[in-house]
């Protein structure tokens, strides 16, 4: 596999692939997570400066028409960072980066979700809210999220029924009521990439690659 991984992350470097989508689960966040854990594993800077280079890439062509899923849209880009953040591959900031993202997550009516999975409904967009809750941050500095939109969030989804809550938005609800929480973000990393890997052919990929490294890396954190 050591063979592999390496061609892989080679690929994107020296043959300067145009990557289309910004996202995670097939676009520039995604492989960002994925240079940033072949860096660690390598103890290369190389790849870990391709890891930035996607990352200010995703910063700059981020815009308002985006779509807001978590698997190619802003939820999913804005988890990302965290995640980053979250397991010390980045050490700016993330309210800097992520208040406008925030703003535009806002905008939506979270009530009129009908489709509640992570990949493209509701439980996406509590992956995200919950990644910016649990965010270590500088004294003086927080999330936009307002009390209202959070009050709204956790309405809608004491509305669904148990048979149907996903992971997330069960632990956003036991954090409302009781301020307690338990979040893994590499769990959530295995989930979204699951879903993705079942929809596509081929065998060598990078998501693929991602989550072996990261289930490799994290176990030993």
């Amino acid at each position: 596999m050591e063979k592999e991984i390496h061609k892989m992350a080679l690929y994107y470097i020296l043959n300067n692939i145009n990557i289309p989508y910004l996202g995670l689960s097939k676009g520039k966040m995604g492989l960002s997570l994925f240079y940033f854990h072949y860096s660690m594993h390598t103890h290369n800077s190389v790849y870990e400066q391709f890891a930035y280079e996607l990352l200010n890439d995703i910063i700059e062509d981020i815009n308002d028409e985006m779509p807001i899923s978590f698997s190619s849209g802003i939820c999913g880009i804005g988890w990302g960072i965290e995640y980053l953040a979250h397991y010390g591959f980045l050490k700016e900031n993330t309210d800097e980066i992520l208040n406008e993202m925030d703003l535009q997550v806002m905008l939506y009516d979270s009530t009129r979700f009908t489709n509640y999975s992570l990949y493209d409904g509701l439980e996406g967009i509590i992956c995200y809210v919950l990644s910016r809750i649990l965010s270590t941050r500088q004294v003086g500095s927080s999330h936009s999220f307002d009390f209202n939109y959070i009050n709204n969030l956790y309405k809608t989804c004491k509305q669904i029924p148990k048979t149907e809550q996903e992971q997330c938005i069960g632990i956003f609800i036991n954090w409302f009521e009781q301020q307690q929480i338990s979040y893994s973000f590499n769990t959530i990393l295995n989930q979204i990439y699951s879903i993705y890997l079942k929809e596509v052919n081929y065998k060598n990929n990078w998501q693929k690659y991602l989550v072996r490294l990261a289930n490799n890396q994290l176990a030993n954190l």
